[in-house]
């Protein structure tokens, strides 16, 4: 008795709010530390929360420039710059990738080629979900 029970929304918009204060501190972090070019990808939600915790920073950082990284080569699968970003980035060398392994290629030329990265892990087992 007095028990509340949680749903799984709950559980959701919990997690939700909790990562994106992690982002807005790891964004503020790295921002203070002068690095202003960011490269977020589209598939995600996760992706959308990095994307749109850049774009709130930038009221206070200016100066900060915001890519979409593109999986597909433009040519073959045009895409316009959503709006609040910079431009795109298309990783050199993925020309010949097979599609199926385009998004995992271009995730991992980008983790090879960036001093810093934010990503998030969750399973249902954990308690928390861990950003990093």
């Amino acid at each position: 008795m007095g028990e509340k029970a949680i749903s799984s929304s709950d559980t959701g918009r919990h997690q939700r709010k909790f990562i994106r204060h992690c982002m807005r501190l790891w964004s503020v972090t790295l921002l203070d530390m002068t690095l202003q070019k960011f490269i977020v990808g589209h598939y995600g939600g996760f992706d959308r929360l990095a994307a749109s915790t850049i774009k709130e920073a930038r009221r206070f950082y200016p100066e900060v420039r915001l890519a979409l990284l593109l999986p597909y080569h433009p040519a073959e699968r045009p895409i316009s710059t959503p709006d609040g970003f910079d431009g795109t980035f298309y990783p050199l060398g993925m020309e010949g990738i097979p599609r199926k392994v385009a998004i995992v290629r271009a995730n991992r030329y980008v983790v090879n080629h960036v001093a810093y990265l934010g990503a998030y892990a969750w399973h249902p087992s954990q308690q928390r979900p861990r950003t990093g």
